[in-house]
């Protein structure tokens, strides 16, 4: 029978062994293509989409004008544009778009440009950074596009010094100003950096050696309520974002920031919603507060408080205080009351 014969089954073994050497030919094939790809300047070209693509990602944009017929722009595809360190850069900080001039003639003559190859850098705002035409090597290439990095700022070394500075400066509260003075005289003034305190992994500094002493005493009393962190947005978004000093608020003595003036704003309407916020993320729900000793703990002080609303006004250099009524209410629940309150947007800077 056939399908017993031993040189049928020997051909049908054969059969899908050469399958499977296709297929696995096709996956090394594929893979290697795809190395090839990320070993290469990964050019655009449209240039609307490239341009909606620098100012999104805040990328310089790199112009390449280049065509078929120019020998010089093969040249530096082979050469240049497979350089190692300029692909690298290519990918990390710019949009790079390949035009031809015959197709984009008004902005090659807009532009100047006389020679090809050319290359133009453009930053996101559209603003041309700089240009060079003709054959580079590529060192010399590499070197012109680190030059344009550099003056914008935007090198790699930059960069990273940049975030360092930031992650350091993410640990000093409040942005450097003084919380004492924050809270006692309603002004925003810089601390010094060799006044500061660490307090619950955060670094306050101080004006004088008067307010970091008053801190030392009772660093709750001065610290900003929930770590810092805005309320508002943790109780209605779930989310968890650093307060601006600029727009925070003095409720029962103590210090809120909020994100910004919208949630300040939000906070001054209903205070009882949000100043009871569980710094740890807990549930945030009024029935849950109402029930939580820590919930039962802040509002055994907010119960001491009159309803009143004093925001301070925009005056350059003065701390005028303006008082405005509560909004009538025939509830005198403490949820329907506004309780001490203290806008410090746009206090006087020392």
């Amino acid at each position: 029978m056939i399908n017993g014969h031993p040189g049928v089954n020997r051909v049908g073994r054969v059969v899908l062994g050469f399958g499977y050497v296709v297929v696995l030919s096709l996956l090394t094939n594929f893979h290697h293509l795809q190395a090839d790809e990320t070993k290469k300047v990964a050019w655009r070209d449209d240039l609307a989409q490239a341009q909606a693509e620098s100012k999104s990602r805040d990328l310089l944009l790199w112009i390449q004008f280049s065509g078929p017929w120019c020998v010089n722009c093969r040249r530096m595809d082979r050469s240049a544009f497979v350089h190692v360190p300029i692909v690298a850069e290519s990918r990390e900080r710019f949009v790079p778009v390949k035009l031809r001039p015959d197709e984009y003639e008004n902005l090659t003559q807009s532009l100047g440009l006389t020679t090809l190859p050319a290359t133009v850098i453009v930053r996101p705002n559209g603003e041309v950074v700089d240009k060079v035409e003709g054959y580079l090597e590529p060192e010399a290439f590499e070197t012109f596009l680190n030059s344009v990095l550099t003056r914008e700022g935007r090198s790699a070394e930059q960069v990273a010094a940049r975030k360092a500075k930031a992650d350091k400066d993410s640990s000093v509260a409040l942005a450097g100003y003084d919380p004492v003075t924050l809270l006692q005289d309603q002004k925003l003034v810089p601390g010094r950096p060799d006044l500061s305190v660490e307090h619950d992994g955060r670094v306050f500094r101080f004006a004088n050696e008067t307010g970091r002493d008053a801190f030392l005493r009772k660093p709750r009393a001065f610290a900003p309520v929930n770590g810092g962190r805005c309320p508002v947005s943790q109780v209605d978004r779930g989310d968890f974002h650093n307060g601006d000093p600029r727009w925070g608020v003095v409720y029962l003595g103590h210090l809120y920031l909020f994100k910004d003036v919208a949630d300040r704003d939000r906070f001054a309407k209903d205070p009882e919603r949000y100043a009871g916020v569980d710094p740890q993320g807990r549930s945030s729900c009024a029935h849950c507060r109402e029930h939580s000793t820590v919930a039962r703990r802040i509002s055994s002080r907010f119960s001491t408080m009159f309803a009143s609303q004093a925001p301070i006004g925009p005056h350059v250099g003065t701390s005028t205080l303006g008082a405005t009524p509560t909004p009538a209410s025939n509830s005198t629940t403490l949820s329907n009351r506004l309780a001490s309150f203290l806008s410090l947007d746009s206090v006087s800077r020392r």
